[in-house]
């Protein structure tokens, strides 16, 4: 009985992942294809569980499950609209004036801090 189970879960996640990657490169909308790609790799992390792989696993879901795919969202959410974002703004001089005061207060912070200096050897234990 219970290596028929192991048998269904492994079909189940290997369906979720190939389909998740299927609709990865079939979708048309960039935002669908992205959690497409989620569902894949969430997939590829429960197969990495059923190999009693959980170091794999837990790396899976917290690198591409969860860091990579909230970049990739956040890549096609900021790229939709392009063509819009390429007019010229009228606060670009303010905004150019803020980052040079930016960074001149961040010259002087570097310029006015006391940076102390290790010795050469430290001494031991």
């Amino acid at each position: 009985m219970g290596n028929a189970f192991q048998e269904a879960v492994f079909w189940a996640l290997a369906v979720v992942t190939v389909g998740g990657a299927l609709l990865v490169v079939t979708q048309r909308d960039m935002l669908r294809a992205a959690l497409a790609l989620i569902v894949s790799f969430l997939g590829a992390a429960g197969l990495y569980a059923q190999m009693n792989a959980a170091f794999v696993a837990a790396a899976q879901v917290l690198i591409y499950g969860g860091a990579v795919s909230v970049l990739v969202i956040f890549a096609v959410m900021m790229t939709r609209d392009v063509p819009a974002a390429n007019r010229s703004s009228s606060a670009q001089p303010a905004a150019l004036a803020a980052v040079a005061l930016l960074f001149m207060g961040l010259v002087w912070a570097i310029a006015q801090a006391e940076w102390t200096l290790l010795p050469e050897t430290l001494p031991g234990p």
